[in-house]
């Protein structure tokens, strides 16, 4: 619709400039231009309209007659490293996690692979740079703004590293059913001293369904802490047990995707739902499902708060072909051993990476279907 109407504008402006309003002739000309400009568009547009509610359709018959299948509910694609870990989840941890929709494994890292991790975001010019930086800004619903960069792969550099280390890509696994992870994306969460803006109350999966991802039990985040998260400088909040609620629905709230404040508001007030802040030490990983209501405060103290997020997806569970294109397909990950981390130094990330920019930010949340506008 955008380039309809901007086509429609472009017609009208150069007929504006080629005729000098001197005669009515020239004057009526344009009109009749412009007005049979925008039929063939409106008419384009409500072909191209219809084609989709005929595939759409045919594809809803298609699925009616579908056999029927047999089967377990096992994981389609088993997986287990070989790799050196140092830690391993117990049952208990497996179950707090199906059953609050969250689990904080403390001490995850060691202290000498969390000080490489923040040395190297610190240095780094496309996290921290004034000119090369990747990294964006995006506004809370009070205004105030807090930084992320964002890239689609588990790289070679330092932060991949952490990501692709055998004990979190395990874990990974067992928390989604056994399957075998790859990489969704990785992020950088900065928020500064006394200005870090807020994130509001939402769910990953609020606008990953819109980015084609459809089992929302087959993706989650990983969540490392750099710095100390408190209340001070703004740790997360998550509502637990809120991943058993659905995806909710979703708007806009500043330059962030929101749920429903209603609808969280009615969840905090159901039995059994608890909200509550996600103090973390450096080294700490929170995992979380991508249903879990969750927020964080701004960033009110004189310290940062840093955290490293790897969202892990499951094979079996590739987007949909949507535009634009964002989640990645399988790419099997190539796991290393848990003393790998801090071999060779800091690593800083590559320019060749495909980073999530500004522009593309902010359209994938303004021109997000899902979003209520």
């Amino acid at each position: 619709m955008r380039c309809i109407l901007a086509a429609s504008l472009l017609v009208l402006v150069h007929g504006e400039q080629a005729c000098d309003g001197s005669t009515q002739d020239c004057g009526d000309g344009d009109r009749v231009a412009s007005d049979n400009n925008s039929k063939s568009y409106s008419s384009s547009a409500s072909d191209a309209a219809a084609a989709e509610k005929a595939a759409k359709m045919a594809a809803m018959v298609r699925a009616r007659d579908m056999p029927v299948t047999d089967g377990d509910d096992v994981a389609n694609h088993p997986f287990s490293t070989s790799k050196a870990t140092h830690r391993r989840l117990t049952a208990v941890e497996r179950e707090t996690f199906a059953r609050e929709g969250y689990l904080v494994v403390r001490g995850f890292f060691q202290e000498k692979s969390v000080d490489l991790l923040r040395g190297c975001i610190e240095r780094d010019p496309l996290i921290l740079g004034d000119t090369a930086s990747k990294n964006i800004s995006v506004l809370d619903a009070s205004g105030r703004d807090t930084r992320l960069t964002l890239w689609w792969e588990f790289g070679s550099d330092t932060i991949g590293r952490f990501s692709r280390s055998a004990s979190l890509v395990q874990a990974a696994s067992e928390l989604l059913g056994g399957d075998e992870p790859f990489a969704s994306h990785q992020k950088v969460l900065l928020k500064e001293p006394r200005t870090g803006g807020a994130w509001e109350w939402h769910q990953d999966f609020g606008y990953w369904y819109a980015q084609g991802i459809n089992q929302p039990d087959k993706i989650l985040s990983a969540i490392i802490a750099v710095d100390r998260n408190d209340e001070e400088n703004g740790a997360m909040r998550i509502l637990s047990r809120s991943h058993r609620l659905g995806r909710l629905d979703h708007g806009v709230y500043g330059g962030q995707a929101g749920a429903d404040p209603d609808r969280v508001l009615a969840a905090m007030a159901t039995p059994g739902h608890r909200i509550v802040t996600l103090d973390l030490e450096p080294g700490d990983v929170a995992f979380t499902h991508s249903n879990l209501l969750h927020c964080s405060r701004p960033n009110d103290s004189d310290r940062w708060r840093r955290n490293v997020i790897a969202a892990f997806n499951a094979r079996g569970n590739e987007p949909l072909p949507v535009t634009p294109r964002m989640h990645p397909s399988y790419r099997p990950l190539e796991v290393v051993p848990d003393d790998a981390i801090t071999q060779g130094g800091c690593i800083p990330l590559s320019s060749s990476l495909d980073f999530l920019e500004s522009d593309t930010s902010k359209t994938t949340i303004e021109d997000n279907p899902v979003l209520a506008k």
